[in-house]
């Protein structure tokens, strides 16, 4: 799942503020300390913001008093991102929408799957449009992040407003997207007769990767310099993409983060 509220409205009394706004990255009480044993694999060595004294932004407990989440991470996307979704149309060359439609100048444009993604798990109050689970401060609810994502009305909008229009922008071509899960990959094979296929699937699904992000004047910042990520792949292998050849560090994808 994600790193998203778990202490809901505010963290308690006890403990400092930290960053209220929701994470996109694996959710960290499942991963630390058993399996994640040093928070500081979270931060990018290259990371720019790796120097600060607290890029993480630890929940600590106020002196003298009792905090539940002392110890982990607020901000636990600081350096990598993580949707928790297969993404099979982030390229530029895949569906993507105008980013005007979200108040943008310019020409910029955002994958139409990812615009679909986000609009299904964010939460952005008084846009009845943004209702989703992430960063509604209501932990009660995060169990829909764990579940496939689907819902008709919201992705024939996306895909009638996407260029070409009128495609399906779910995984493999339908209206779904897939949280991953052990095996998902078979469920974007279109050949089942294909030994390899399953390997290729896995092979080129990014899981998570170095933020990229850019301004809608095409300015970009990267963790490393010639720009790219570092992105790990649904096979476990990792490898170097250069910014702007492919997604995950992609033009489109890097805008991402100024709306989502």
């Amino acid at each position: 799942m994600h790193a998203d509220e778990p202490w809901g409205e505010a963290t308690p009394a006890g403990c400092t503020e930290g960053d209220a706004r929701a994470a996109l990255s694996p959710k960290i009480t499942g991963l630390y300390p058993d399996y994640l044993t040093d928070l500081n694999v979270l931060v990018c060595p290259s990371d720019p913001d790796a120097s600060d004294d607290d890029p993480l932004q630890v929940i600590e407990a106020l002196p003298g008093q009792y905090c539940p989440y002392a110890g982990l991470p607020s901000r636990a996307d600081a350096s990598y991102l993580y949707y928790g979704y297969v993404i099979d149309k982030g390229e530029d060359t895949d569906p993507s929408i105008d980013a005007s439609f979200f108040g943008a100048p310019g020409a910029a444009r955002l994958p139409a799957q990812l615009v679909y993604l986000m609009v299904m798990i964010s939460y952005m109050e008084g846009e009845s449009f943004l209702q989703g689970p992430l960063g509604d401060k209501n932990p009660d609810n995060d169990n829909v992040l764990d579940a496939d994502l689907e819902d008709e009305m919201k992705h024939g909008l996306i895909s009638a407003l996407a260029s070409p229009p009128n495609l399906p922008v779910g995984n493999a071509d339908r209206s779904e997207l897939l949280r991953f899960t052990d095996g998902i990959a078979r469920f974007l094979i279109t050949d089942v007769n294909a030994p390899g296929q399953m390997a290729l699937a896995e092979s080129g699904l990014p899981v998570m990767w170095d933020l990229v992000s850019a301004s809608v004047n095409g300015n970009a910042d990267f963790n490393h310099v010639p720009g790219g990520a570092n992105v790990l792949y649904l096979d476990g292998h990792v490898d170097w993409v250069s910014y702007p050849t492919a997604f995950p560090a992609s033009k489109g994808l890097a805008l991402m983060t100024v709306f989502f």
